[in-house]
């Protein structure tokens, strides 16, 4: 699979997404085909499009389909999601510090950082017309600004993926004759970066919560699902619930 990445991405950037996935595949052998690392530790090139030369890289190729496009997702999907995730934080948990350049914005002003989210969400409130969804989102932003600043101080920080979502994740049947699917992967590390090891699985739970009649058991079935492979304390625990409304 060829990525072809926005023109103005730094190197350094693409250089850290490649060597992120290596590190997790080697620090944890079990997730190679699960991640999708650069086709035998390909480099990054350059192609010339629409008269502009544009990075790319060449990434192998993962089975599956979005977990989005299933008309309903069993809770054991949700968990084998977390665990997932848990695995791969697990495995990131040693990866420098100083490898962790600012996630490439998909905009101008916009940015899926979510140590950013308060004073974004803030900045922009006033163009919610409606008063009481404005309201709601105000109480949203009371309580996920203190998480925010807490999670610091009661989650380690490290890299972390921050975009573990349905469009990212990776289902598939364990075989080509099962009619049961399981989680196959997860793709986009665009938005990896150091920050709390909380921030992970909140983001995860928040899109484990959209569209279910359940939102709360969707949660709940993610998070035991990375609990079993990278455990935060219960003090970061209890911040994953408003972090979570933060990211939707």
């Amino acid at each position: 699979l060829l990525r072809v990445h926005v023109s103005d991405a730094p190197l350094e950037r693409i250089e850290f997404e490649r060597a992120l996935l290596a590190h997790a595949v080697e620090r944890d052998p079990g997730l190679r085909g699960a991640l999708q690392s650069a086709a035998g530790g390909a480099r990054p090139g350059e192609v010339e499009f629409d008269g502009a030369h544009v990075p790319v890289t060449l990434l192998e190729w993962l089975p599956g389909r979005p977990m989005i496009e299933l008309e309903r997702v069993p809770q054991q999907l949700l968990h084998e999601a977390g665990a997932l995730l848990g695995r791969i934080d697990r495995a990131l948990a040693s990866f420098p510090e100083r490898s962790a350049p600012t996630p490439t914005p998909p905009g101008p002003g916009v940015s899926w950082d979510l140590a950013q989210a308060p004073e974004v969400g803030a900045r922009h409130a006033d163009a919610i017309e409606s008063e009481a969804q404005r309201a709601l989102f105000e109480r949203v932003l009371a309580r996920g600004g203190p998480a925010v600043a807490a999670a610091a101080e009661r989650s380690p920080s490290q890299v972390i993926h921050q975009d573990a979502n349905d469009s990212n994740l990776l289902v598939g049947a364990a075989d080509e004759n099962a009619y049961d699917v399981q989680v196959a992967g997860l793709i986009g590390s665009g938005d990896a970066t150091w920050a709390p090891r909380a921030f992970d699985p909140a983001i995860g739970a928040a899109y484990a919560a959209l569209r279910r009649r359940d939102p709360l058991g969707g949660i709940a079935r993610f998070l035991a699902g990375f609990q079993e492979e990278c455990a935060l304390t219960n003090d970061a625990l209890a911040l994953v619930f408003d972090l979570a409304r933060l990211r939707l």
